[in-house]
C-alpha cells in the first residue's frame, strides 16, 4: 500500500486497467488488452487514462501487460474479481471519508 495514495492498489486492479467487467470472458479480456496496447502504440491519449471507483488513473503498455498476465492466472483473477466487486459497491462518500 502506498501511504501517499491509499487507493493506488485499488486503481491498479486489472479489471479497471483494462476497463472490463468482472464477468468478462477470457476472450473479451484479451481483446480489450490488445486493443488498448494498439491504441497506446499509435499514441492515443485517450488510452493513457482510465476511470475507477477511486478516481482516474494513468496506464501504459507495461501496466496493460501486467493486467493481462494477472487475469490469465485463474487464482489471481478470482482475487481481482473479488476486489473489483467490493470496490464497485463503495460509495463516493465512503471513499472520501477514507482518503
Amino acid at each position: 500500500m502506498n501511504l501517499r495514495d491509499p487507493f493506488a492498489d485499488w486503481r491498479r486492479n486489472p479489471f479497471f486497467v483494462l476497463e472490463v467487467d468482472t464477468t468478462a470472458s477470457r476472450a473479451e479480456v484479451e481483446r480489450a488488452g490488445q486493443k488498448l496496447l494498439a491504441l497506446i502504440a499509435v499514441g492515443s491519449t485517450d488510452a493513457g487514462h482510465y476511470d475507477t471507483p477511486f478516481g482516474s488513473a494513468e496506464r501504459d503498455a507495461d501496466l496493460i501487460r501486467q493486467a493481462l498476465a494477472a487475469l490469465r492466472d485463474p487464482r489471481d483473477r478470482v482475487l481481482h474479481e473479488l476486489w473489483a466487486d467490493v470496490a464497485a459497491g463503495v460509495s463516493e462518500e465512503q471513499i472520501e471519508s477514507l482518503g
